[in-house]
C-alpha cells in the first residue's frame, strides 16, 4: 500500500510525463511546420520569380504585337496605295486605248 505522500508523487510524476510527452511532440510539430514554413517560402519565392518572368515576357510580347500591328498596318496602307496606282494604271490605259480607236 502506498502512502497519500507516495500517491501524490505518483501521480505528480505521472503528471509531469504527461507534460514531457506532450512538450517533445509539441516541439516535433513546431519543427515540422518549420521545415513546412520554409518549403512555402521557397515555393513563394519561386511563384513570385515566375511571375516576375511571366509579367516581363508579357510586357515584351505586349510591344512586339503593337510592333506587328504598326507593320501590319504600314502594309495595308501599301496594299491600298497600290491598288490605287494600279486602278490609276488600268485607267490610263483605258484612256490610251480609247484615244487609239
Amino acid at each position: 500500500r502506498l502512502t497519500r505522500l507516495e500517491q501524490g508523487q505518483d501521480e505528480h510524476a505521472h503528471v509531469v510525463g504527461v507534460v514531457f510527452e506532450h512538450v517533445v511532440e509539441t516541439g516535433y510539430r513546431l519543427e515540422a511546420l518549420e521545415e513546412q514554413i520554409k518549403r512555402h517560402k521557397g515555393d513563394l519565392k519561386f511563384a513570385r520569380e515566375q511571375a516576375e518572368k511571366y509579367e516581363r515576357e508579357g510586357r515584351m510580347l505586349g510591344r512586339k504585337q503593337i510592333e506587328v500591328d504598326d507593320k501590319l498596318a504600314e502594309i495595308r496602307m501599301e496594299m491600298e496605295t497600290t491598288d490605287e496606282a494600279n486602278k490609276l494604271l488600268l485607267l490610263r490605259r483605258e484612256v490610251e486605248v480609247a484615244a487609239c480607236w
